[in-house]
């Protein structure tokens, strides 16, 4: 059984990796609505920033989105969210959670 992913919140990179190669027109234009478009399309992010998951359900749940550098898990109780520890597995995680906020980001390695 897997949970499910029922909202996906995204912030703001504080900024975009450095594209070379480009022409002078492209390389004049702002990187941050062509990184978006980019990353609408595909599950890797680029350029570290916070997401937070919401998901219902017991049993594994994968991350949408990778890749994850640090995670933190929250589980809605009598106090609120409290902060708990799920079990890593093979595919991803284990457990209760409501609300996972983490940290993504990728480095992008030019050849040659």
């Amino acid at each position: 059984m897997e949970a499910l992913t029922t909202d996906q919140r995204e912030g703001e990179p504080q900024s975009w990796p450095a594209v070379t190669g480009l022409s002078a027109a492209a390389a004049a234009l702002d990187p941050g609505p062509l990184w978006q478009r980019l990353e609408g399309r595909m599950a890797h992010r680029f350029a570290p920033r916070q997401l937070v998951w919401q998901v219902i359900g017991p049993g594994l749940w994968r991350p949408p989105l990778a890749p994850v550098i640090e995670i933190s898990f929250e589980l809605w109780g009598a106090e609120g969210w409290e902060t708990v520890e799920l079990e890593a597995a093979p595919l991803g995680y284990n457990g209760r959670a409501r609300r996972l906020e983490c940290s993504a980001s990728r480095s992008i390695h030019s050849s040659g």
